[in-house]
């Protein structure tokens, strides 16, 4: 049996390109036969529907060019990689993730901040897949979420269905890895993500460099759509030359189109709160509005999450108007924990070394090497600005001299006013820390 198999086997190979032999009919094997039919086991029902679609005739073919007669092909499904895949199709099935109907075009408010990302959208619409790919980046909250989101709605109408996806990479990730653990077949994983017309993927930032065979699967992903003009989108919080992932894949990020979405001007704060004060119903004075807008400058989060709070109280006490004193009160201790609130020093660091893709260990540490000094630098600027410690207390921390901590904070100041890359990295571990 397993010498019919063979010939069969190099049959079909001499009529199928090698990269689909591969996928779809290596993993095939033969479980019995006999004078009417020939009968074999898929590893998945995603190999099964395709092999069924595509290549079951040249397996008809090479069995009749051997054996002189016709058999029926039934193809079945393993039943531990079955129940595998259907365990893994549950948990990662493509409408989890659906587009959010808030995040509209309309529903975006257009500025100078943005102009470009915008722009840049309206343009994937008119010719998908010719703009490739499309990379937003800027910090957090500015809107990078809802443009993915609403780009992908109206991408939906110009393909067929299920083949617009969007999702984080991080479902991305645990997907692969849920695979790997579990055994599944991975060219079903493959098969589903090349046959997407569109992918939107958010906060590639974390597809970081510790991870080997992620970042590979991911690169030959991108070159099996990039190749076919398959249309991707891909959105970070930095540009593509301050990721930590290989050059291999950062070159790749260069290829299209790159625009970065800034924390909304007074513009478009303005347009927002315009917008959600009249979704939310709140009549609130132009004198209240721009009161908000001037102290919620970072981003859009901070807008909504005042303006719930104004909503909370207005209902709670069953007001009509509110005064802008009233709505001065209302946020005081919003303003007062953005300004004053006891930040976890550790978490700070944290993060720092996560933007810079350092170990804790080696921030912390006495190295000189400068991808060392220029976080171990940040993070005691930042742990004198945001936790308002002395400098003999972030010394103790980095078991660094006093006169150590105030020449790093000197140091990233004056990088701040003549390094803009570096002023936006530092703003932006920044700006995480500023709504809580």
């Amino acid at each position: 049996m397993e010498q019919l198999w063979d010939k069969i086997l190099e049959e079909v190979s001499k009529q199928i390109p090698a990269v689909y032999y591969g996928s779809f009919i290596s993993p095939l094997s033969l479980l019995n036969y006999d004078d009417q039919k020939l009968v074999i086991v898929a590893p998945s029902k995603t190999i099964k529907n395709h092999v069924e679609q595509k290549y079951q005739h040249y397996i008809e073919e090479a069995i009749y060019k051997i054996g002189g007669s016709k058999l029926k092909v039934e193809i079945n499904i393993d039943s531990q990689s079955s129940f595998i895949g259907d365990l893994v199709n549950e948990k990662f099935k493509d409408n989890n993730l659906s587009f959010n109907s808030d995040y509209t075009f309309d529903e975006f408010a257009v500025g100078e901040s943005n102009r470009l990302a915008f722009s840049a959208c309206q343009e994937i619409l008119k010719r998908p897949g010719e703009i490739n790919p499309l990379y937003i980046h800027g910090g957090v909250s500015v809107g990078k979420t809802h443009l993915l989101q609403a780009i992908g709605r109206e991408l939906q109408s110009k393909f067929p269905p299920n083949t617009v996806k969007y999702l984080p990479i991080s479902n991305f990730l645990s997907e692969f890895v849920f695979t790997l653990q579990n055994r599944q077949s991975m060219e079903a994983f493959r098969l589903k993500y090349q046959s997407y017309s569109v992918l939107i993927i958010d906060d590639i930032q974390y597809l970081n460099s510790g991870a080997e065979k992620t970042q590979e699967e991911f690169i030959a992903l991108f070159n099996h759509l990039y190749d076919r003009k398959k249309q991707i989108i891909i959105a970070s919080d930095r540009s593509s030359k301050e990721l930590p992932v290989k050059d291999l894949l950062r070159s790749r990020f260069v290829t299209g189109i790159q625009v970065e979405i800034k924390p909304p001007n007074e513009e478009i704060r303005l347009e927002i709160l315009k917008r959600k004060t009249k979704a939310l119903g709140l009549n609130l004075t132009k004198e209240s509005i721009y009161y908000i807008a001037n102290n919620f400058q970072t981003d859009t989060r901070g807008l909504i999450g005042a303006l719930n709070d104004i909503l909370i109280f207005k209902k709670t006490y069953n007001l009509l108007l509110l005064s802008e004193q009233d709505v001065k009160n209302i946020l005081d201790n919003r303003l007062l924990k953005i300004k004053h609130v006891d930040f976890d020093h550790e978490k700070i660091i944290d993060r720092v070394c996560h933007h810079f893709s350092q170990m804790k260990k080696d921030v912390l540490g006495h190295c000189r090497k400068p991808e060392y000094v220029v976080p171990r630098h940040i993070s005691m600027y930042l742990l004198y600005k945001l936790c308002s410690m002395n400098k003999t207390t972030v010394g103790r921390i980095f078991n660094s001299k006093h006169s150590t901590v105030i020449n790093a904070i000197k140091k990233v100041k004056s990088n701040m006013d003549k390094d803009e890359s570096y002023r936006k990295k530092l703003l932006l571990i920044q700006s995480e820390f500023e709504y809580k």
